[in-house]
């Protein structure tokens, strides 16, 4: 896939909140927005004093918050970001992302809580402003109210907004308010999805003005996340349940995969690198998007349809023939003759017509084993179904996804193995659009897929990045909660900026250590800038190359 990384977020990104050193923890003056009646007086200030516990332990979910029953409702006090509000007594807590957010529900409404902190005001003001880039849509979305005020040294930054309603979402919430409390270098943002108006159900700054902060008592580093079960493959034929055998199990070896484009030879091509390192590779990457009704009558449309699916197939009838895995990614188009997001689209059966036509080609090749990578790099800006495009609610993905599956499983795609895909760094990189938000859930889900570029150093601001600088931080994340196998679904490394032919023996070197990393795809293309290559990514340059594959991958 071309790397569509936006520059722009580089910038903007900031750095994650650290726990510091031990520090004793005095009284002194709470920092409140609008006095409640039912909190203490002697509340701590949040000066991010943590004491670090010493080990990394993860603790209970239970351990995270309190819940107290309060005249009018409950009090919630998340003991991770440290802050406490109040919310109504019927209200459920979901804690099990805590290091990135609180959740909070009930029978209409879904509430997140996010604690970012920034070093400068550039940053926070940054985020302010970025993260509701989404509102320049205007197409899908409408603005109910946008206003800022502060009270003393407290601002309030409102938005709240409105969408159409998804016929294939069950309760959609398509309501929306976020307001974002800033309190000197910290944002406290309440994330409000609603299925029905907000102001016809008590509005949301009841909760929002009951803001208490207070020094956070158990560190990040011990914060609860809920983790990724290895799903059931029992669902697979015979032929799709031998490969993932023989890619996933825990035994298995690492062996690669090729990405090879037309527009550099091909299949051809790839063979004739199978060739010259007498290695046969384990899979082959083909990409396809959703084909655009826009503009088209039905009949143009139908037969715009047919005429992909017949393209598609020639990866199909390839994957049989040479008895190769298909990593089969899925997207949306970049750019379309409409404004309109086409994820909303998908999400009210716009586009029933074309995922039955494409169901129908997997279910009809059932001898070939496909590695379905839908909606890959969800947490990247550059990605339509991202939620920096979406109403800032990753929770579409989630749908999105589901949906998918949910019409796979009824055309009896049981060849299918199925891939989740973040990228290794979110961009922006704040938590609202933290990767695991994105997670459709163990039963959706085979193998956790991690992309990662060294992209070198082409364009100003990119570094030269080793292999495990890249890989190290994501897989030890993914340590911590998952226990799925794991493939690199993309990657490789640009000739520019650095001794590429050192990076992949590297690479090679380093690979024992990520044991559940058992496949990875090298991408043979290049990106450009204009009509020159900015990033050459391809398998046989420069000279040596291809000769330390030929030592390791034999």
């Amino acid at each position: 896939m071309k790397r569509f990384l936006s520059f722009i977020c580089i910038f903007l990104l900031i750095a994650s909140t650290s726990a510091t050193a031990f520090a004793s923890i005095l009284p002194s003056p709470m920092r409140i927005l609008s006095p409640p009646v039912w909190m203490a007086p002697d509340a701590l200030i949040d000066n991010e004093n943590i004491p670090v516990a010493s080990g990394t332990a993860m603790k209970s979910m239970q351990e995270m918050y309190t819940l107290e029953q309060i005249a009018g409702g409950q009090k919630f006090t998340n003991l991770v970001d440290g802050y406490s509000v109040r919310i109504p007594y019927d209200m459920k807590v979901d804690m099990s992302q805590s290091s990135i957010c609180a959740t909070l529900e009930d029978s209409y409404r879904k509430i997140r809580i996010f604690k970012e902190v920034f070093d400068t005001d550039s940053e926070r003001l940054s985020y302010l402003k970025y993260s509701n880039r989404f509102t320049e849509n205007t197409a899908d979305h409408k603005i109910i109210k946008q206003e800022s005020y502060s009270v003393g040294n407290y601002e309030y930054h409102i938005l709240e907004w409105s969408r159409k309603k998804l016929s294939r979402i069950k309760n959609d919430k398509n309501y929306y308010a976020c307001v974002d409390v800033c309190i000197g270098a910290r944002v406290y943002t309440f994330f409000f999805a609603s299925s029905s108006q907000l102001f016809a159900n008590n509005g949301y700054m009841d909760i929002v003005s009951s803001l208490t902060t207070f020094d956070p008592v158990i560190a990040q580093t011990n914060a609860y996340n809920s983790g990724y079960k290895k799903s059931s493959v029992a669902r697979l034929n015979p032929t799709a349940k031998a490969t993932y055998e023989k890619l996933f199990a825990d035994d298995a070896t690492f062996k690669m995969g090729m990405f090879p484009p037309d527009k550099y030879g091909g299949i051809q091509r790839m063979e004739e690198f199978e060739e010259k390192l007498g290695y046969k590779f384990c899979a082959f990457l083909t990409y396809t998007e959703f084909t655009d009704k826009a503009g088209l009558n039905a009949v143009n449309y139908l037969e715009k349809i047919n005429t992909y699916i017949k393209k598609v197939e020639g990866s199909f009838k390839y994957a049989q023939k040479s008895g190769k895995a298909l990593e089969l990614t899925l997207q949306v188009p970049l750019s379309r003759k409409t404004d309109k997001n086409m994820i909303y689209e998908i999400l009210d059966g716009e586009y029933d017509q074309f995922i039955n036509a494409y169901t129908k080609l997997v279910a009809s090749y059932p001898y070939v084993t496909v590695l379905f990578r839908p909606f890959n790099e969800m947490n990247g800006d550059w990605c339509n179904y991202s939620a920096f495009h979406t109403s800032r609610d990753p929770q579409l993905y989630v749908e999105l996804y589901r949906y998918l599956y949910d019409k796979f499983k009824a055309a009896g795609c049981n060849n299918t193995i199925w891939i989740w895909n973040p990228n290794e760094i979110s961009f922006p990189n704040y938590k609202w659009n933290s990767e695991f938000l994105y997670y459709p859930g163990d039963e959706y889900v085979d193998v956790y897929g991690i992309t990662g570029y060294n992209t070198g150093t082409y364009y100003e601001g990119e570094s030269w990045r080793s292999f495990d600088e890249i890989y190290a931080p994501v897989y030890e994340r993914a340590l911590l909660i998952n226990e799925k196998p794991m493939m690199i679904t993309e990657f490789s490394c640009s000739s520019v900026g650095g001794d590429k032919v050192k990076w992949i023996e590297d690479m090679f070197l380093s690979l024992p250590k990520y044991d559940k990393i058992k496949v990875g795809i090298w991408w043979h293309a290049a990106d450009y800038n204009g009509e020159f290559i900015a990033r050459p990514y391809f398998m046989d340059t420069p000279d040596g190359t291809m000769s330390v594959f030929d030592k390791y991958l034999n």
